[in-house]
C-alpha cells in the first residue's frame, strides 16, 4: 500500500519551519531548532509514515557556511523525541556534508533525497556507497538526459540504467533502492498528459525494478491551482488513487491531508479523474475544473451542486454560494487515521516482470547467513590446532551447519573470573607498565600484557568447560577506554596481545578434541560510549559522550590489532544502541577496504532494559533494521533478564532479523537462558 512521507519539515513545505531554522543559522539558539522540531512532531501526530528533513534556505543552496552543523543538531534533537524516534528520517540537502551529519546523527534507518543518475558514474557510485555504508536507503532521481528529460522513455530508463548499477557494481540491497518518478505540473496542451504519465512511468519502474520503491512528490501535480487547498487535496487522492495500484508505494504530501477517494464529492471526484487521466469527450476537462474554483469562499472551494454550467466560470450569486457552503458542510471528513489506514490498505497489483539484476562478483558484502558450501568442521580445526587463522567462508560454513543442529555456545566477560584472582596494583602493572603514573587496577584489557598467563588460563577453562567460542579480553581495549589509564598508546599491542592469547588456548583444546574446532571471536568496544558529541567538541569520558569521528577511530585501533592477532571474526559486543552499532560497522568495513583483506564474519549483540528497548530507546526491531546493511552472521540481545523475558525478546529479535539470532544472558542461569533460546529457535552464544 501507499505510504506518506510528511514534507512540512523542509523550508518549501512551512514557512514556519523555514523562519525557525533560518533564526537558528543567524544566532545558534538552539531552541528554535526545538521550536522546529514540534514540526516534525506534529506531522507525526497527523499521520506521516516517514519525514523528510531538509534545511537548506534554498533549493540549489550549496554554501559550506549555511547550516553548518544544523542538520546534525536538529536529526539528535529529533531523535530524541519519543513521538518521531520510531519514523525513518529523509535526509535532503545540496551539500553532501549536511546529509553526511544527518546519517552520523540517526540511530534509526535513513533515507538520503536525491542522487541524479546524470552525475558521472564514478561519482554516482561513490556517494551510493557511503550511503549503503551507513545502512540508508537512497532516492534515486529519474531525470532523462537533453531535451526529452521530461518524456516517460527517458524517465524509465534513467531508473533501469541505475538500477543496475546499483545492484551490480554496489550490491546494493533493491529493498533501498527508492525512484523518484518526478510528479510534473498538469497543464493545458502539451502538459496535460503528466499525471497520467506519471502513472505510466510507475507501472513500467515496477515491472522492470523488481522490489524497488517508487516515490512522488503530489504537490507538484496541482501547481496549477494554488489558493485551492482542498481542490489540490482532492487531485491528490485521485493521483493516488490510480498511481499505488501500479506501484507507487510512498507519496511526498502534507499528511493528513489527503481525503481518502471515496469521501471525495461525486462531481469533484469525476472532474478530477478527468484532468489526472487527460480524459474527456470534449478534452476541456482542465477548464471546468478552473471552474470549479471560482466557487470558492476564503481558502476554501465550495463543491459543485451539479456539474453543468460551469464551464463558463462567471460570476456566482449569494443564493448559490450558501449553497455550495451546506454541500460543503455536509460532506464527512476522514481523521488522518483513517486516511492513513485507507492508504496502507491500497495494495498494488502491478506484477512483477524482471528478474533482479545480480551484483558483479566482489561487489558488496558477503552474506554470510547465506553461504552454501560444505560443513568444513575437519578443515577448520586443522587450522586452529596449527593456530593459523580460519578463512572466513569456513568460519562462515561451519556455523551454518552446526546452528542448524545444535546451540553454539561464547564464552563472553571475563570481568567476575579475574576479579577471583585478585590481582593488586602491581600485578596490574607488571613490568611493562612499572613507572606508569596512572592507576592501572580495573583495566583488564592490559592485563593481555601485563599478566598475559592469567588471561591465557581464562580462556582455557572457559574452553575445557565447553565454549565453541572465546571473546578475546578487550572489553575496555579502545583509545577512549584506554585514555581513562593514560595507556591509549598500547591500544594496538594490546588488541593484538588478545587475539594471541585467545587463539593460542583455542589450538590447545582443539588439538585435544579435534571434532570440536574452537574459535576466537576479537571483541570490540568502547560499547558503552554515545555519539552526542558534535565535530569540534570534546570527549566527555564522565557521561561517556563522543564524536562520530572519535568513535570511528577507536573502533578502528581495535580491528586492526585484532584481525593481525589472528582472530577469526569480530564480535561488537552489548552495544548500547543502533548509532554505535553503525560507527563500528564503518571501522570494520573501512579497514579491511585499507588493508586489502577478505572480509571476516561479524557478530553484533546490543544491551537491552527491562522494557525490551536498547539503552538509546531503540525497539528491537528499529535496531535490526538499523544494522541488517552489515550483513552479519548474527544478531543477539544482552540482558539480566528471567527467562520469560529472555524468551520474549529473542522471539521479537529472531521475528526482526536475516540471520542468526542469539541470546546472552547476565546473571539468569544458563540452563534457563539456553531452554528459552531454545523455544525462541535462537542460537544462544
Amino acid at each position: 500500500g501507499g505510504r506518506l512521507i510528511g514534507h512540512r519539515c523542509s523550508p518549501m513545505g512551512s514557512a514556519k519551519f523555514r523562519r525557525l531554522v533560518e533564526a537558528f543559522k543567524a544566532t545558534g539558539d538552539e531552541a528554535k531548532l526545538r521550536e522546529a522540531v514540534q514540526v516534525c512532531a506534529e506531522q507525526c501526530e497527523r499521520g506521516a509514515d516517514i519525514l523528510e528533513v531538509n534545511l537548506d534556505a534554498d533549493p540549489g543552496d550549496t554554501a559550506p557556511v549555511a547550516g553548518t552543523g544544523a542538520m546534525g543538531r536538529f536529526v539528535r534533537l529529533a531523535s530524541a523525541d519519543p513521538r518521531i524516534a520510531g519514523l525513518p528520517l529523509m535526509l535532503c540537502s545540496c551539500r553532501w556534508e549536511a546529509i553526511r551529519e544527518g546519517l552520523r546523527a540517526a540511530p534509526g534507518k535513513c533515507i538520503v533525497s536525491g542522487i541524479c543518475p546524470l552525475l558521472d558514474e564514478e561519482e554516482f557510485l561513490r556517494i551510493a556507497g557511503e550511503c549503503r555504508r551507513f545502512g540508508a536507503a537512497l532516492v534515486v532521481l529519474a531525470a532523462g538526459e537533453g531535451d526529452r528529460a521530461e518524456a516517460r522513455d527517458e524517465r524509465v530508463r534513467a531508473c533501469q540504467r541505475s538500477y543496475r548499477l546499483l545492484r551490480a557494481k554496489l550490491d546494493f540491497p533493491p529493498e533501498d533502492i527508492i525512484f523518484d518518478c518526478q510528479v510534473l505540473p498538469v497543464g493545458p496542451q502539451e502538459y496535460a498528459d503528466r499525471a497520467a504519465d506519471f502513472v505510466k512511468v510507475v507501472e513500467e519502474v515496477r515491472r522492470t525494478c523488481p522490489h524497488a520503491s517508487i516515490l512522488g512528490g503530489l504537490a507538484n501535480v496541482s501547481l496549477l491551482f494554488r489558493g485551492m487547498p482542498a481542490l489540490r487535496d482532492a487531485m491528490h487522492s485521485v493521483l493516488l488513487q490510480h498511481a499505488v495500484p501500479k506501484g507507487l508505494n510512498l507519496a511526498l504530501v502534507e499528511a493528513g491531508a489527503v481525503p481518502c477517494y471515496d469521501e471525495l464529492d461525486a462531481d469533484l471526484r469525476a472532474l478530477c479523474e478527468e484532468v489526472v487521466l487527460n480524459s474527456s469527450a470534449d478534452g476541456e476537462h482542465l477548464q471546468r475544473l478552473l471552474a470549479l474554483g471560482t466557487f470558492r469562499t476564503g481558502r476554501s472551494f465550495c463543491l459543485p451542486v451539479s456539474r453543468r454550467g460551469l464551464e463558463g466560470g462567471g460570476p456566482v450569486s449569494t443564493e448559490s454560494r450558501e449553497t455550495q457552503q451546506g454541500v460543503f458542510a455536509k460532506r464527512g471528513k476522514s481523521t488522518p487515521a483513517e486516511q492513513l489506514a485507507y492508504w496502507r490498505g491500497l495494495g498494488t497489483k502491478a506484477p512483477r516482470g524482471s528478474a533482479p539484476v545480480r551484483a558483479d562478483e566482489g561487489a558488496g558484502a558477503v552474506d554470510w547467513c547465506r553461504l552454501e558450501g560444505p560443513a568444513t568442521k575437519q578443515a577448520v580445526a586443522e587450522r586452529v590446532a596449527a593456530k593459523a587463522q580460519v578463512r572466513p567462508r569456513d568460519v562462515a560454513n561451519f556455523f551454518n551447519s552446526e546452528l542448524r543442529s545444535r546451540l553454539c555456545v561464547v564464552a563472553c566477560d571475563m570481568s567476575e573470573r579475574i576479579v577471583q584472582e585478585k590481582l593488586s596494583e602491581n600485578d596490574c602493572r607488571g613490568a611493562l607498565l612499572k613507572d606508569h603514573g596512572a592507576k592501572v587496577s580495573g583495566n583488564e584489557s592490559v592485563l593481555c600484557l601485563t599478566q598475559p598467563q592469567v588471561v591465557g588460563k581464562i580462556h582455557k577453562e572457559s574452553f575445557a568447560a565447553g565454549a565453541d567460542v572465546c571473546l578475546t579480553c578487550t572489553r575496555d581495549a579502545s583509545s577512549l577506554d584506554q585514555a581513562k589509564y593514560g595507556t591509549e598508546a598500547h591500544v594496538y599491542a594490546i588488541n593484538k596481545a588478545a587475539a594471541q592469547l585467545a587463539k593460542q588456548a583455542a589450538a590447545d583444546a582443539t588439538a585435544q578434541s579435534r571434532d570440536k574446532p574452537r574459535l576466537v571471536a576479537g571483541r570490540l568496544g568502547p560499547a558503552g560510549w554515545t555519539v552526542s558529541c558534535l565535530p569540534g567538541e570534546q570527549t566527555d569520558a564522565a557521561t561517556g559522550s563522543t564524536t562520530w569521528e572519535a568513535l570511528v577511530g577507536a573502533y578502528s585501533e581495535q580491528v586492526r590489532g585484532l584481525v593481525e592477532g589472528g582472530v577469526d571474526l569480530l564480535a561488537l559486543s552489548a552495544c548500547s544502541g543502533a548509532l554505535n552499532a553503525k560507527a563500528a560497522i564503518v571501522a570494520v568495513e573501512e579497514y579491511f577496504e585499507r588493508s586489502g583483506r577478505e572480509r571476516m564474519p561479524l557478530i553484533i549483540s546490543v544491551q537491552l532494559d527491562e522494557r525490551g528497548r536498547t539503552l538509546s530507546g531503540q525497539a528491537i526491531d528499529a535496531f535490526m533494521l538499523s544494522v541488517m546493511h552489515a550483513k552479519p552472521l548474527a544478531v543477539g540481545v544482552v540482558g539480566a533478564f528471567a527467562a520469560d523475558k529472555m524468551r520474549e525478546f529473542c522471539q521479537a529479535a529472531s521475528r526482526s532479523c536475516a540471520c542468526w539470532c542469539f541470546a546472552v544472558s547476565v546473571g539468569a542461569s544458563a540452563r534457563e537462558a539456553l531452554a528459552a533460546c531454545a523455544e525462541a529457535g535462537a542460537a544462544n552464544l
